[in-house]
Order: structure tokens, then sequence, then C-alpha cells
């Protein structure tokens, strides 16, 4: 069987690995300036993931490189983090922890963690001495709460012997541990297992099928459904000597026995920063001459060790959910005032959301057959506080929309995306379906799905405005236009106050602003010389068809409003009805639209509906379009001129439009955009 990558919005499979790493210095940016913890409460510490690439915005940020998805934390995530704090027993004994502490903070988004530590009171501080490893005992205390003192390297809970060499005496005398507990000739190690769940039960798994980010719902991660496998380990002492958690004392009974204390542990749950060992195993290592101990360099001689669970079997750490990064983009123009409010995926052949029972082993899926109702197989997820839109796919990896889903292989996929205008409330919705194409979303991984948006813009017009047969336009180029205001889906500029009053006032402005107040007709040299005539537009002007449901960018908001204009042959020496409308206004002045709605059929241009500028401000943006012809008023009105003027009322040639006003000149056969 044949499997493809999603080519219709360029999708690729990446790895999704997530890892922790020690650090020498902490400091306590969180838990409103509590402090950390004390030295007698055992916490888990994650650390922050290798900054490669851009900083991500959201929560998790995809990317298309080597550094998959990073992930942040947040101050909730204590809740959904369970260990088992008996790893030596027959049976697990899981426990939420009690508290979380920020050990930095994302300086874009101060409730993201980029590290964090996590307290667990029920764990008693991890003690060995130097004495480990010799088959006298002397001095070994009890380990991690277990009631029974060890005295041997022999206890079966402890040695649980893997032959990796069985030949070699080294391996057959001294043994590679598979337990939770590691230890040889005084080089000690422990790990505690780790499940990371969000429905509130650590052996159930809820892939929801209503998920959220953002806003109200920084813990999105858990409450979507996420779940991952981790080890919490504690290196050995040659390892953590100096470092925050980990002190060594004189044993109080044998004087020539040192005690060492780990009450910090670094928790893995992924495998990112292993790339070059093998991903599924933890970074501990047996050399050539059978110690144990953990692994930060690689060669022929060197055996991993799989941590165990009650000997039930190996623990594979890393995200047993699977990822979809949603990230559009807009090549065609600026969308920085859009916002992606939701998306949601659709699949026709099994259920990918769903409840289901979790362990170290992952996500049981066995009763997946049983979800056969629809309302399994769509996901969608809703951002409160919204994701803006990028211009190009490289910015749309820092704004990613991510799902979280059951793995599996899907048919029948539809993407469907939501947008919408936070200043005009215009929504755009767009689909993708991929057929017969089988998406496979793969445990622990995540599938990046590049979306490729076609909004027209008519950004480039925005600085265009003039007034009738100038040379320049109303405002500088390099002008700086006052914030918008918006009544519904209209939208308008008011006129800034002095000195910023700069829009031309009368024939003395010195950039040639003012209108031409002597010609008929505007000079070929200005920015009406190439406009239609009021004869010229006679013979399509009963044709224009009116569309509020076209969506289309403006200075980077969306708006709906434009008419579907015919070409227009120019330079037509009489009007429709036989008269010269360049000398003559017609008796007529308003027309109805021949139809409604889209109309975008060869031989027709769209004309969207960009308001106009009168005494310094903007109006009726998205509600209302006036468009300059190249004749000026008929019987010599050197301050009134023809014009174009539509909404979704009707369009009418007005003969006496004041030649002050900042109108577009009328285009003939469409706006390049």
């Amino acid at each position: 069987m044949k499997y493809h990558k999603i080519t219709a919005a360029v999708c690729t499979a990446l790895a999704f690995g997530l890892s922790g790493c020690t650090a020498d210095d902490v400091t306590d940016n969180g838990n409103d300036g509590k402090g950390l913890p004390l030295d007698n409460v055992v916490s888990f510490v994650t650390m922050p993931e290798p900054e490669q690439g851009s900083s991500a915005k959201t929560r998790l940020g995809a990317e298309e490189l080597s550094d998959r998805i990073r992930f942040r934390w947040t101050p909730g995530d204590w809740q959904y983090l369970y260990c088992d704090v008996t790893p030596l027993e027959t049976n697990p004994t899981w426990r939420r922890t009690s508290q979380q502490y920020a050990l930095e903070v994302d300086p874009n988004k101060p409730k993201y963690y980029k590290s964090t530590s996590f307290v667990f009171p029920d764990l008693k501080p991890l003690v060995t001495t130097s004495s480990d490893g010799n088959d006298s005992g002397n001095g070994r205390q009890p380990v991690n709460g277990a009631t029974q003192v060890y005295t041997s390297v022999s206890d079966s809970r402890i040695t649980s012997f893997m032959a990796n060499n069985p030949s070699s005496s080294a391996y057959s005398t001294r043994g590679a541990y598979r337990t939770s507990y590691h230890y040889e000739l005084g080089n000690q190690s422990a790990f505690y297992p780790v499940l990371f769940t969000g429905s509130g039960n650590v052996n159930r798994v809820n892939v929801k099928r209503d998920q959220r980010q953002g806003g109200a719902y920084p813990d999105s991660l858990a409450f979507n459904g996420a779940a991952f496998v981790g080890v919490a380990i504690a290196n050995d002492y040659s390892q953590m000597n100096g470092k925050p958690g980990f002190s060594q004392q004189p044993n109080k009974t044998y004087s020539s026995v040192t005690d060492y204390i780990w009450t910090r542990y670094t928790l893995y749950f992924g495998s990112s920063q292993y790339s070059d060992f093998n991903k599924t195993r933890l970074p501990y290592r047996i050399d050539s001459n059978g110690y144990v101990y953990p692994s930060w360099g690689w060669n022929s001689n060197n055996y991993w060790l799989w941590p165990r669970f009650h000997d039930t079997g190996d623990i594979v750490i890393g995200h047993k959910t699977s990822y979809v990064s949603v990230m559009p983009y807009n090549p065609k123009g600026e969308m920085s005032n859009v916002n992606v409010k939701a998306v949601r995926i659709d699949v026709d052949n099994q259920a990918i959301n769903g409840i289901h029972n979790f362990s170290v082993a992952g996500i049981d899926l066995s009763n997946r057959g049983s979800h056969i109702l629809n309302t399994y197989k769509w996901i969608t997820l809703s951002i409160d506080d919204g994701l803006t839109v990028a211009r190009t796919r490289e910015d749309a990896r820092e704004k990613p929309a991510i799902i979280t889903a059951l793995p599996g292989e899907y048919t029948g996929v539809k993407v469907t995306l939501s947008f919408k205008d936070q200043g005009t409330g215009v929504t755009l919705a767009k689909e993708q379906k991929y057929g017969s194409l089988k998406v496979r979303l793969e445990e622990g991984q995540n599938l990046p799905i590049y979306y490729k948006l076609d909004v027209t813009s008519f950004n480039q017009m925005f600085n265009t405005y003039h007034m009738w047969g100038s040379v320049a336009t109303y405002w500088p180029p390099l002008h700086t236009f006052n914030d918008w205001v918006f009544n519904g889906t209209t939208g308008s500029k008011p006129a800034p106050t002095p000195p910023n009053d700069t829009w031309p006032k009368d024939n003395t402005d010195a950039g040639q602003r003012w209108y031409n107040d002597f010609d008929v007709m505007a000079d070929p040299t200005s920015l009406d010389g190439d406009a239609p005539t009021s004869n010229d537009i006679s013979y399509v002007i009963d044709k224009c068809y009116w569309d509020e449901q076209t969506v289309y960018l403006y200075d980077g908001h969306l708006f709906k409003g434009l008419i579907w204009v015919p070409y227009i042959t120019k330079n037509k020496p009489a009007a429709k009805d036989g008269t010269d409308w360049t000398s003559v206004a017609p008796t007529t002045a308003t027309w109805s639209y021949a139809g409604t709605g889209p109309h975008n059929v060869a031989g027709y241009f769209a004309l969207p509906a960009l308001g106009y500028w009168e005494d310094g401000a903007l109006k009726d943006v998205g509600k209302e379009g006036r468009y300059w012809l190249i004749d000026g008023a008929a019987a010599g009105d050197n301050d009134h001129a023809y014009s174009i003027q539509f909404n979704k009322n009707g369009i009418k040639l007005v003969y006496d439009t004041p030649r002050k006003h900042g109108y577009m000149a009328m285009p003939t056969t469409g706006v390049n955009n």
C-alpha cells in the first residue's frame, strides 16, 4: 500500500520530539515568587527546548526543520502530571504532583514556561552510599520510600539481569540493570515513570472533539487530550555533583561511607536531544568494563538500557497522541488584522477523537471500532484570541493552529478554516478536500499542513486616491494614516488634527495635489488621464452586478462590497442613447443592477467599494465606491466633474461631483491586484 504526503496544501510529516536537560543554574521566575521547593522535597525539572529557528508565539510552535514542535509548559500543567511513586514494588502507585514552579518564563508570553519544576511530596529523596556495588551492602538506606532496606546487589527487584553479552565475565558478574534503580561500583542513578494526561484520570486519554487554543485555554495541550509517557531521571553522583538538588554528607553510622542524596530529577518526555542515538531508549549506557552510567557520548562498545515498568515491558518515552499543525498564509496580501478563529478536520473511515485506556504502553485503541458515530470522525479547534494570518510560508510556522488527534490512517480528509477580521467582523471560510489520499497520523508525530490562501487584495490601491485631474495623490506616499474606525462592516478614518491636517486645501498646494480647476477634460499626464468618459461608461453601467459575498483585503482588513463591471471600450463619440454626455448630462442618472452575487466571468472585472476622502477623512469603505471619469462637469463648471458612484442599492453617474474629493480613477479592464 502506498502512502502519500499531502500535496494539495504542501504537507510534510515530521517527527514530534520533545526533551529536557539539566542546568547548572536555576532561577525562580514563577509561582508568585514563592521560591523553589525545599531540599527535602523531590521535584522533577524540565528544561527549555533547543532554540532552533524562530520562537513560537503559541504554546506549541510548528517547525518545518529539525525542531519539530516546540513545547511550552503553563502554570496549570501540574494537574496533568502523574508519577509512579513505587517503581520498585509489585504494582504501580500513581500520584499527581502537588505544585509547580516556573524556572524560565517565555518572554513573549509570561504564562508560558520554557522550563518548569514539579513537586512530588509523596516521594522521599533518593539516598545511596559510596559502598553501593559491594556485596557487604554496608550503610544502604531505604530507597524512594520503599519499606525494605536493600542489603545486596542481588536483590531481585533491583538486579533484573539483562545479558547483553553473556559470554563476558563483566556482564555476568555485574549485570546490566533494567529496573528503575541503576548502580554499579559507585555510579548510581534512578528513574521514575511519568504520565501526562488531560483527562483527569491517569489511566485514560480523552482526545476531545471540541478543542480550544489560546485565551482562556493556555493549557490547551492537556485540555485537548494530548498525552505522553516520560521518565524522571536522577543522574549518577559524578554527573550531579555541585548541581541543584544533589548533596553529599558523611554517613551517620559508618564514617568511611558517604551518603549521596538526590532531590531533583530531570524529566524526559521525548528524544529530540538524542537524535543521533536510539530514540526509544534512555540515555544510559554500559561501557566495555560493565559500568552503568548516563551516556553523554557514544561508541561501538556501549550498550543501551531499556527502562522497565514493574517488569511488564519496556518504556518507550514520548508523546502518544498525534498532532496536526495547520498554518495558513496569504501571499497576495497582508492579513495582519485577520484571525484564524477555528479549524476543523473531518475524516470518513474511523474515529479521530474519543476516550481510550492509557498507560506506559501508550494508548489502547483496541475498542476504536466501537466509535462509529459521526461525532467521533471530526475535530474542531476553536481559537479564543485568534491567530493572525502570515504573509509567507516561512512566517506561517510561527502561527500554527494545532489539533490533537488519535494516531491512525485516515481517508476522506477535509480541512476547513474559519477566519474573522477583528475590526470589520467580516468572516471567511476556506475548505480543502484531500479526496482518496490516505493521511497517516503517526504516534507522537506532527503533520504540518501549509494552507496557501488566495484572498484577493486591493491593498496596493490605498494611497491612490486623488483630487480630480491632479498629478499627485491626496496624501504623500509616506503619510501615516489614522487608525480605522468601524461601524459594522463599514470602515472609516477620521481627519487628522493639527499639525497633521496636511491634505490639500487650495490651489497653492506645493505638492500639486489640488484638483484641476481650469480644464474640461483631465490632462493626459494627470492621474485621471487614462480614465474613460461618461459616454464610454454608458454602455456598461446598466450591466453591472452588486456583490456582497466576495471577501477581499484592503489595508490588511477583510471587507465585502464590490461591483462586477463589463470591460469598457474607450473613446465612444456618443453615449448609448445617442447623445453626447460629455456636453450634456443625462436625464437618467441612476441605474439598477443587472444582478447580484459573484460574477467573476470572462469580460468582467471587480471594482471594490473603497469609499472616498473628504476634508481629510476617509469614509464608507466597504459600503460605497466612487471613481473619477476623465470628463469634467458639463457647462464649463470648473469645480465639479463626472464620477461613478455605487452602493448596494444601485449605481449612478454623478456630473456635479466636487473635484476636491479624493477618489480613484475609473479603470477599464480591471484593477491590478
